[in-house]
């Protein structure tokens, strides 16, 4: 079974690790610089959407947590897991995103070979051996 993910990031070396982990899972990828681009393909019913929402929290514009509620009020994403991956370990930002509605929270490693293996993991968890809730908008 194919998956997609869409992956909210800003960092082009982010960017580059999440492809190169993406290359080698069974889930496909789509990189959204900022929130309005991903919010505007969730938006459109011509585009496949996704099976998780991979997040930022720190984006330009708008911010994760917000690309998270936007989520969480769209018919087509309700029931979306969204995975924050963020370089933040405050408690806040945490605390924040799981009351905002996100299904999980990593740390982004410091090393690059970290990151790789963290991205592998949640693309084979998520895309994968989870299993999706019923009755949403797919």
């Amino acid at each position: 079974m194919s998956c997609l993910f869409y992956a909210i990031e800003d960092n082009p070396d982010d960017v580059i690790f999440l492809k190169r982990a993406f290359d080698s899972s069974c889930c496909d990828l789509k990189v959204f610089g900022d929130v309005q681009a991903a919010i505007g393909a969730i938006n459109d019913p011509e585009l496949e959407y996704p099976n998780v929402l991979l997040v930022d929290l720190n984006l330009p514009g708008a911010t994760g947590i917000e690309l998270i509620k936007a989520a969480r009020n769209h018919k087509r994403t309700k029931t979306v897991p969204v995975v924050v991956l963020s370089s933040s370990s405050y408690q806040g930002d945490i605390d924040s995103a799981y009351a905002a509605g996100a299904s999980s929270y990593v740390v982004k490693p410091v090393d690059y070979a970290e990151l790789e293996a963290a991205i592998k993991t949640i693309a084979e968890y998520w895309g994968t051996i989870n299993a999706p809730a019923n009755g949403d908008a797919r």
